[in-house]
């Protein structure tokens, strides 16, 4: 699929593009490796004034059924089991079904989840769930166990003065167990360092 099938399949939706130039953001892959979500978006780049685009769609690996215009879900998405992807809204972690269409759960509450938007992982198991958000110069990490909704936060993790292009983002992620999670941080010595969190 070009750009300018892109732009087409936009107009036809209704996301009007306004001259600004597509490009492709948060790819992600299904778990089942047949099914690729992804933004579209344009009006990112330096000094343009119009109205940005920021749109969720989903192709097949082979290209086929390319779909424009899910509903939005903000923050970080990642794909849950099948055919479900999760993400942000209304200061919710929501999962919502690419097939369907439509918002079908939750995880957990926003007391044990104040910022749905951040970075997310679902284990490998599909039985654990983590959300890594930042607060006040450190990132802290909820983990939940779908089982049961029971969750846990860690103390955070110290994330410098890094900002930018070399900020220090939360972005946990498992190993193939589904029982520990690595996650960057600064250390005592102020280095920059990972960070193994295990889950017991």
């Amino acid at each position: 699929v070009s750009f300018a099938q892109l732009e087409v399949e936009l107009n036809k939706a209704g996301f009007a593009t306004e001259g600004g130039s597509l490009f492709i953001n948060h790819t992600l892959w299904n778990r089942d490796g047949e099914l690729v979500f992804f933004y579209v978006r344009a009006g990112w780049q330096a000094g343009y004034r119009g109205k940005r685009t920021n749109v969720p769609c989903t192709i097949n690996a082979d290209g086929t059924d390319l779909f424009v215009g899910h509903q939005f879900i903000g923050g970080h998405p990642a794909w849950g089991i099948g055919r479900q992807i999760i993400g942000g809204m209304n200061n919710k972690q929501v999962i919502y079904d690419v097939l369907q269409r439509e918002i079908i759960d939750s995880i957990a509450t926003p007391d044990a989840i104040p910022n749905a938007d951040g970075d997310i992982s679902l284990s490998p198991n599909g039985q654990w769930f983590v959300n890594g958000f930042s607060l006040q110069g450190k990132n802290y990490y909820t983990i939940v166990r779908l089982t049961d909704g029971q969750w846990v936060r860690t103390a955070g993790f110290n994330k410098g003065a890094y900002q930018g292009d070399i900020r220090i983002d939360p972005a946990p992620r498992w190993n193939r167990q589904s029982n520990q999670i690595l996650v960057p941080g600064i250390t005592e010595n102020g280095t920059r360092q990972l960070f193994i969190i295990t889950i017991n």
